[in-house]
């Protein structure tokens, strides 16, 4: 199976959120971190990776709503 490679552009659309908000989520320590392939001036992002890290925010959401 082949990990879809996402631009900075393809993860606004794909959390539906503005620039600003994008940017925080980059920041985060969690989030996967982006690399750049030769020749591509822009950062790439592993789909496969974004969507395993949306999965843990799911299973950590859940697990903070048990705690209250």
């Amino acid at each position: 199976m082949s990990d879809r490679l996402l631009t900075q552009k393809e993860l606004k659309t794909k959390f539906n959120c503005k620039d600003t908000k994008l940017y925080e989520i980059l920041k985060l320590e969690s989030f996967p971190l982006p690399f750049r392939l030769e020749g591509l001036a822009t950062h790439q992002y592993s789909e496969k990776e974004i969507d395993a890290w949306i999965e843990k925010q799911k299973v950590n959401r859940i697990s903070r709503v048990r705690l209250i």
